[in-house]
């Protein structure tokens, strides 16, 4: 046997009641094995089109399980309705992204703008290209921003990421998140930022008057060979 952690997210976690659990399932055990085994333990629980995530990456559901994995299983629309996840290469606008999470129901609007700096590391920069795999940025903030609705009662999420040639001043990242009462949109929005500069699979090329190279990074989002 084989042990897997179990995360639970909106909709499956009210139909059990849970939101984390452990799993006992037989060596070579997939993820439709885990389902299956869960909507069996949970009579009221239907995990059909659910997306899931081992270790915080996407797979299918005949992916193998291994001791100590976690399991997430998300509703086919993770995020809430009026998330805005974006990654371009067009300037970000904060007021468009404020414009996108507001609502009369939210009496609190978190924001964060990430821009490029000169001087860094005690040097001046000239511009920063910005490197990104997008279809897995656009992975991990769905899931991000699931994750962040389980930890924080939210009202809407915005995440836009520029990617392509910067320069100082310009923004690089601008989150805003909405909510009914100021601590949960304070709390929620720092949240976002750590674990986007943790898993976003996004690389800077550093520019300045003597030198350039691509900046060194430190992720805690997966084991390194």
């Amino acid at each position: 046997m084989m042990n897997v952690t179990i995360l639970l997210f909106a909709s499956y976690r009210n139909q059990t009641g849970v939101r984390q659990l452990a799993l006992a399932l037989p060596q070579g055990a997939t993820v439709r094995d885990a389902a299956k085994r869960l909507e069996a333990d949970y009579p009221g629980l239907s995990l059909k089109g659910a997306l899931c995530a081992v270790n915080e990456h996407y797979v299918g559901p005949d992916t193998a399980l291994h001791e100590g994995d976690t399991l997430a299983l998300l509703p086919p629309v993770s995020g809430g309705a009026g998330d805005c996840l974006l990654v371009t290469d067009e300037a970000l606008k904060l007021e468009e992204l404020i414009g996108q999470v507001s609502a009369p129901a939210y009496g609190a609007v978190a924001s964060f703008i990430g821009t490029v700096r000169s001087p860094n590391r005690g040097k001046a920069v000239h511009f920063v290209d910005y490197e990104g795999y997008q279809a897995m940025i656009i992975t991990q903030l769905k899931l991000i921003a699931a994750e962040l609705r389980v930890s924080f009662s939210l009202g809407r999420i915005a995440v836009a990421h520029r990617l392509g040639r910067l320069i100082p001043g310009e923004a690089s990242i601008i989150i805003a998140i909405s909510s009914v009462h100021r601590a949960e949109a304070l709390q929620a929005t720092q949240a976002c930022l750590e674990h986007c500069k943790a898993r976003l699979p996004i690389w800077k090329y550093e520019v300045g008057e003597a030198e350039a190279d691509w900046v060194r990074g430190v992720s805690s989002a997966a084991e390194t060979i």
